[in-house]
């Protein structure tokens, strides 16, 4: 039988919009604290991936297959798994201002995730 799956962006087989979040068991999650940061904790890093990936682009640059496929497959999965782990966190935990703690997150990771802090070589950083 065919794979009748709508085609997402980056050929993901799945979409956000797919997430049941009304059907979150907000009770069961909304006391865990370290669940939070832990979730939104991986949000920031997961929809900050296209500078992650900008950096991946210019280190790889002479592999024009890798960087083709991160640009245009891999990036816009994690950005999706971010975004995906935001609005879970929004859903669960509304009081909390991720939008906030995500712009103090990328004040500081914007300047840490650089090209030059990537590892030594290539399959290192692989």
């Amino acid at each position: 039988m065919a794979d009748r799956r709508p085609a997402y962006p980056g050929g993901a087989s799945w979409s956000v919009e797919d997430i049941p979040y009304e059907s979150l068991a907000r009770d069961r999650v909304a006391a865990d604290e370290q669940l939070l940061y832990i979730i939104a904790s991986a949000s920031f890093v997961e929809i900050t991936s296209d500078l992650y990936t900008r950096n991946l682009i210019e280190y790889y640059s002479r592999d024009d297959e890798l960087t083709e496929w991160l640009a245009h497959s891999w990036e816009p999965e994690e950005v999706q798994h971010g975004t995906a782990l935001r609005r879970y966190v929004e859903t669960a935990w509304p009081e909390f201002d991720w939008e906030g703690a995500y712009r103090n997150f990328f004040a500081e990771y914007s300047q840490l995730c650089r090209t030059e802090q990537l590892a030594p070589t290539r399959a290192l950083e692989m």
